[in-house]
């Protein structure tokens, strides 16, 4: 079992994710290699009963090249609220198509503080952007001032508010920030707060605003038959000028490694 993270490489198409707080991995092996089915049908039912609101994707190791998820659906544009009504159709055509564990990479949004600096009232009080910025930093993730050493690593060692006082956006309207006579003034004087949810993540493809909506076939189906089956009603999606749709498919040559070497595939964008 691993968390926070994925294991190391240990097999050779099996490719390591990022550290990260909200992953984590489990490797099972079996007596024999009959009890693989029986055992992945039984946990892919078991958790996703029992753990709502994460996705445990369970699968089989496979030959061929690297795929993370079989089923692929691409779509660029510009505007984030359109490609976020955009996904959310081509996942619900994938779900009505039979796709296991349909998501997307754009994921939710998270509120955003976003101060809107007066500048010319800033600038008579003697302050500049950089100030300003590292009170609001310090005051709510934390600022950097210094690092400790423990034998072979650096510690940082942040400055940041108290729990209490930072457990509210608002809050920073009651910040001060000192001006270069000793003054201090608080950031109402100067700006404007706003609170708006924001994308966290803004993924890009070609250096375009890219939005990949991805699935998983249900056992004892191949990914080209669910896409196959969602393909009529991905066709009916309404695109704007300036935005693109493609989806992946299997090449030919997946049917006959399957049956030479077990699951295998690789993509091809159309």
């Amino acid at each position: 079992m691993f968390t926070g993270g994925t294991a190391p490489r240990f097999y050779y198409n099996v490719e390591p994710k990022e550290p990260a707080n909200y992953l984590a991995q489990i490797l099972i092996n079996t007596r024999r290699a009959d009890d693989v089915t029986g055992l992945l049908v039984k946990l892919r039912k078991e958790l996703d009963k029992s753990v709502p609101g994460a996705r445990c994707v369970v699968k089989q190791l496979e030959q061929g090249p690297p795929v993370a998820e079989p089923i692929q659906i691409r779509i660029s544009g510009e505007n984030l609220e359109k490609l976020r009504l955009l996904a959310d159709q081509a996942a619900a055509e994938l779900r009505t198509a039979g796709g296991y564990h349909v998501f997307d990479d754009l994921g939710l949004r998270m509120p955003n503080i976003q101060i809107d600096i007066d500048q010319d009232r800033a600038n008579s009080l003697g302050l500049n952007n950089k100030q300003i910025g590292n009170v609001a930093q310090a005051s709510f993730t934390g600022l950097k001032v210094t690092e400790l050493r423990e034998r072979d690593r650096l510690i940082p060692v942040l400055i940041r508010g108290r729990i209490e006082d930072r457990s509210e956006a608002e809050k920073i309207r009651g910040l001060y920030v000192q001006t270069p006579d000793g003054k201090s003034v608080p950031f109402e004087s100067f700006s404007t707060l706003k609170v708006q949810p924001e994308f966290v993540t803004i993924p890009h493809f070609n250096q375009l605003r890219t939005v990949t909506v991805k699935a998983y076939a249900p056992f004892g189906e191949l990914p080209s038959q669910i896409l196959e089956r969602a393909r009529a009603g991905i066709a009916k999606i309404k695109l704007d000028p300036g935005y693109e749709l493609k989806f992946a498919v299997r090449t030919k040559s997946c049917a006959r490694t399957r049956r030479k070497w077990g699951p295998s595939c690789r993509f091809r964008w159309r």
